[in-house]
């Protein structure tokens, strides 16, 4: 580290903070570059270095990482915590957050952490037609306030089957809660419409902010149907979306890339009907990817944070490179939910989250060795 490096390093360190060189391991700053014998420097929460000649400074506790690989910390930009996800009293809600059924020391960020991941997604379910708000939130905190990156990332819709799932018209039946809409499909996109008419009338609240450009609407579809009918809401409300789920989006990837709407996709351990009787493709990140959509990976099975690297490795398997799939579950997911000036990648000033794997990150055999959120040890063995 050069002198005046070194200068306005310690001017930015707060007192008291430790410092940590992780030195001489392979770091993958998750945006495709990698640095062989590399060497990360933290402090105060954030990354203060990264390269291969970087020196510790006075003071700083030094770990070798020889033979190891550091990542940015993983982004699951789709979690299923938070207890119930979905508020059933009304088929459209979009003011319940669902930050506020969030535990911070629960089980699911537990577990999360001990995966390697560091930051999140989470977000109301595809029970209701507009679900409400969703946040990216860290994985380790004391309160809510902590975990919170971005509070109201995106209002939560869903096109398909599920809105309707379980409801029946109330004809010819004993009514009971679910004796309400929709029932169907065609329901579902009534529901979304009528609900952003009455916005557009009524000129304020969570609806016209997405109406107003000011929230992203993350609307989940699994068939090429389903998809297509999101973008063509999304077309007439003048509506900025992200695309989860997506299973069939290689059936229609030209028309998303031509929209330029970001994917979150699910991806599929088996070639076999999935995800609300949709047909994926086991290459389908690849294939979306070469369409030009800009497309990061879901976590291969809803809730389970451990299948994010799998998913990941399995894209290499059906034609991904390695840095593009790293990318997929760092710095591509902190892009689309726009976070990526904190996390997703290993670069003086930002978060410092961060994994220490004992060999390849895609490799199964490999160990997650430590995790660090915002520069303080949270899993794996002591350093």
């Amino acid at each position: 580290m050069h002198l005046l490096a070194l200068l306005a390093w310690t001017l930015a360190c707060p007192q008291g903070e430790e410092t940590l060189l992780l030195r001489g391991g392979r770091v993958l700053v998750g945006d495709g570059r990698e640095i062989e014998e590399g060497s990360v420097l933290v402090s105060g929460g954030k990354i203060r270095a990264v390269g291969k000649d970087v020196e510790a400074p006075p003071g700083a506790r030094v770990i070798e990482m020889r033979g190891k690989t550091v990542t940015p910390g993983l982004i699951d930009a789709g979690s299923a915590i938070g207890g119930q996800r979905n508020e059933d009293g009304s088929e459209v809600t979009p003011d319940v957050r669902i930050l506020d059924s969030v535990e911070p020391d629960g089980r699911e960020l537990r577990r999360a952490r001990q995966s390697g991941v560091t930051c999140l997604f989470v977000g109301p379910g595809n029970r209701n037609v507009i679900g409400g708000l969703g946040s990216v939130i860290k994985t380790s905190g004391k309160t809510r306030a902590e975990l919170a990156v971005r509070e109201n990332a995106s209002l939560k819709a869903a096109m398909g089957s599920g809105p309707s799932a379980g409801n029946f018209p109330p004809r010819g039946t004993q009514a009971t809660f679910f004796a309400r809409r929709p029932t169907t499909r065609m329901g579902v996109v009534w529901e979304f419409r009528n609900a952003f008419f009455d916005a557009r009338r009524a000129g304020s609240g969570t609806l016209a902010s997405a109406l107003a450009g000011k929230l992203q609407v993350r609307i989940s579809a699994s068939r090429a149907t389903d998809i297509e009918e999101a973008l063509r809401l999304a077309e007439e409300f003048k509506l900025s979306i992200i695309l989860d789920e997506a299973q069939e989006g290689w059936k229609v990837a030209a028309l998303i890339a031509a929209r330029k709407v970001p994917v979150l996709l699910r991806p599929t351990l088996a070639p076999t009907v999935s995800g609300d009787g949709a047909e994926p493709r086991l290459d389908s990140f690849s294939f979306l990817a070469k369409a030009g959509v800009r497309v990061a990976l879901l976590a291969a099975v809803d809730g389970d944070p451990e299948s994010l690297l799998t998913g990941a490795a399995l894209a290499v398997k059906h034609g991904c490179s390695r840095s593009d799939a790293l990318r997929a579950v760092t710095l591509g997911p902190a892009e689309i939910l726009g976070v990526a000036d904190r996390v997703g990648s290993l670069e003086p000033g930002k978060d410092a989250d961060l994994v220490v794997f004992s060999g390849d990150p895609l490799d199964a055999t490999s160990r997650i060795e430590f995790v660090f959120v915002g520069g303080r040890r949270v899993g794996g063995g002591a350093p």
